[in-house]
């Protein structure tokens, strides 16, 4: 390249894992790169290309069964990382109200780059009637015997699943519709436990409690 006039530098950025293309050349990092051409003087002529990896914010704030984006934007799909990936439907906002315990991520578009967020685990959902706000209380969450269950609305039927640690059903009971339910977890072996309590529109709660 002795002698060689650099004519052209430019500045470009690339969407995150995506390869970017110029001038027939596939580039999937960031650098500076450079392109030697025949000028109409018949020497060569230089051209610097600066790429850099666009960082795309996908970061999400987490406030209980409440995703948020925190990139503002015009595009966002929320994913259910527990089925491939799978767009949720109608999900498109920036915020999302899980209603079922889970993992979710959110797909955002920046500067025409699309990326998607890490996967935030929803270990608790309120169960609540639309109509209503009910919710769903267990306590003690830590006894040798019973643990009182105490349902704003009871005219749903509910099930219980008591878990281990490992995710493991232990024990499941059926709860007509009531509004104080009593579980006995005398009979299990002391140790922590999950407890997932769902009602027959499939909404679900799950509560940590600990058998003494």
């Amino acid at each position: 390249m002795d002698g060689a006039a650099l004519i052209t530098s430019s500045t470009q950025f690339k969407c995150p894992d995506v390869p970017y293309n110029w001038n027939g050349t596939i580039l999937t990092a960031g650098g500076v790169y450079y392109d030697t051409l025949q000028s109409v003087f018949g020497c060569d002529s230089i051209i610097q290309l600066t790429l850099s990896n666009l960082l795309v914010d996908t970061s999400v704030t987490q406030n209980g069964a409440v995703l948020t984006a925190n990139h503002t934007g015009t595009f966002y799909q929320w994913l259910d990382c527990n089925n491939g990936f799978a767009p949720i439907p109608g999900a498109t906002n920036k915020s999302f109200t899980a209603t079922a315990v889970g993992s979710y991520a959110v797909i955002v578009l920046q500067s025409g780059c699309y990326d998607t967020s890490g996967c935030r685990a929803v270990t608790t959902v309120g169960l609540s009637d639309p109509s209503a706000g009910t919710e769903i209380q267990v306590f003690p969450t830590a006894s040798n015997s019973i643990i009182h269950i105490r349902i704003a609305n009871g005219n749903y039927n509910y099930r219980l699943q008591l878990m281990d640690m490992s995710g493991r059903m232990i024990a499941e009971e059926l709860i007509s519709t009531t509004k104080e339910y009593d579980f006995d977890i005398s009979r299990f072996s002391t140790g922590s436990y999950q407890l997932l309590i769902i009602n027959e529109k499939q909404q679900q709660t799950l509560f940590k409690v600990f058998r003494k």
